[in-house]
C-alpha cells in the first residue's frame, strides 16, 4: 500500500511522517529509506518481494520521488502492492497523474495546505503563548512580518526569541528586527510602496538591497501578491472584509492605512506594467536581469 503525503505545507507533511514513523516503529515493525540512486533502488524493490516468503513486515520510506524515472515509478508501484510505502513529498502531487490516482483509489493520501489568515495567526499566538514569550503587538506585528507564512521558521524564530528573553532581555519591536533575519517579502513591501508613490531613489535603493539574496520570479511574485492584497482592500475597504479574502489579519491593518495613499487605478496600472514587462521577459525580448531596473526607471 502507498501512503502518500504532499501538498505546500511540508511542515505539517513532515509532522505527519513523524507520527507515522513512531507509530510503525511502537508496533515493533522495521523501518527502511528507499534511495532513488539506480541500482540500489532496484535492488531495494526485489527484495520487498522476499517478505511475504520470511514472515517479515517492513515500512519503506522514499523522500526523492521526483528523481525516479517512469519505469522505477511503475516498478514502485507494483512493489507496494505487497508492502507498505511511505512517501513524503515537498510540493503538490499532479491530480491528473495515474500514480496520485492509483495511491488515492488503493493506499492513502494526506495533503497538507499551508495555514493562511486567522488560521495561521490563531496557530502562531498558540505558540507563542504555549513557549512562554513575552511580545507586545508592535513586536508581534514584525515578528509575523519577519517569519511570514512558513511554520517551521516561526517555531525556529520563537525559540530563538525565548532563549534571549530567558536571558532577561526584554523582547522588543526593535529586538524583532535586528534578531530575525530580515524577510524578502518586507523589503518587497517597501519596494511597492516606493514604486506607487513614484519615488525612483527610494525604489532603486529597496531593488537594490532585494537582488542581493532574492531571484527574479520570487520578487516578481511577491509585489504582484502584495498587489493583489492592494487591490482587494481597496474594492472592499475594511479590515474585517480584507480577512475573508483571506488576507493575513496583522497585513489587512498595515493595508487601512495605504488604501488612502495609493488609489485602485495607480495599483492598476503598476500590475498591467508588470504583466507587460513578463512578457518581455518570456519571450526572451529583455533580460531578466534588466527587467526590474527597468520597471524602477519607468514608473
Amino acid at each position: 500500500m502507498i501512503i502518500l503525503l504532499e501538498g505546500e505545507n511540508y511542515f505539517a507533511s513532515l509532522q505527519e511522517y513523524k507520527k507515522k514513523l513512531k507509530e510503525f516503529e511502537k508496533s515493533g515493525l522495521a523501518v527502511e529509506e528507499l534511495r532513488a540512486d539506480g541500482e540500489n533502488f532496484e535492488m531495494q524493490l526485489d527484495l520487498t518481494q522476499n517478505q511475504g516468503l520470511f514472515g517479515t513486515n517492513t515500512l519503506y520510506v522514499l523522500k526523492e520521488f521526483n528523481r525516479l524515472n517512469a519505469a522505477q515509478t511503475e516498478k514502485l508501484e507494483l512493489a507496494a502492492q505487497n508492502v507498505d510505502v511511505l512517501i513524503i513529498h515537498s510540493g503538490s502531487f499532479d491530480k491528473r497523474k495515474s500514480f496520485y490516482k492509483n495511491a488515492k483509489k488503493s493506499g492513502q493520501v494526506f495533503s497538507f495546505n499551508r495555514l493562511k489568515g486567522a488560521e495561521l495567526e490563531s496557530w502562531t499566538n498558540e505558540k507563542i503563548k504555549t513557549s512562554g514569550l513575552k511580545l507586545d503587538k508592535p513586536a508581534r506585528i514584525e515578528f509575523f512580518l519577519r517569519s511570514n507564512d512558513d511554520q517551521h521558521i516561526i517555531l525556529t524564530e520563537i525559540d530563538k526569541l525565548k532563549k534571549l528573553q530567558d536571558e532577561g532581555v526584554e523582547i522588543t519591536k526593535e529586538i524583532v528586527e535586528n534578531l530575525i533575519t530580515d524577510n524578502s517579502a518586507i523589503s518587497v513591501w517597501d519596494l511597492t510602496d516606493n514604486l506607487l508613490a513614484s519615488n525612483k531613489r527610494g525604489s532603486i535603493k529597496e531593488l537594490d538591497k532585494i537582488t542581493r539574496t532574492s531571484e527574479y520570479e520570487q520578487i516578481v511574485g511577491l509585489i504582484v501578491s502584495q498587489l493583489r492584497a492592494l487591490y482587494i482592500a481597496s474594492l472592499v475597504g475594511t479590515r474585517e472584509k480584507m480577512i475573508e479574502y483571506k488576507i493575513h489579519p496583522f497585513i489587512a491593518s498595515k493595508l487601512v492605512s495605504k488604501i488612502s495613499k495609493f488609489p485602485i487605478e495607480k495599483v492598476k496600472k503598476l500590475y498591467g506594467k508588470i504583466v507587460n514587462m513578463e512578457i518581455a521577459v518570456k519571450t526572451g525580448k529583455i533580460d531578466k536581469d534588466l527587467a526590474l531596473d527597468l520597471l524602477v526607471l519607468a514608473f
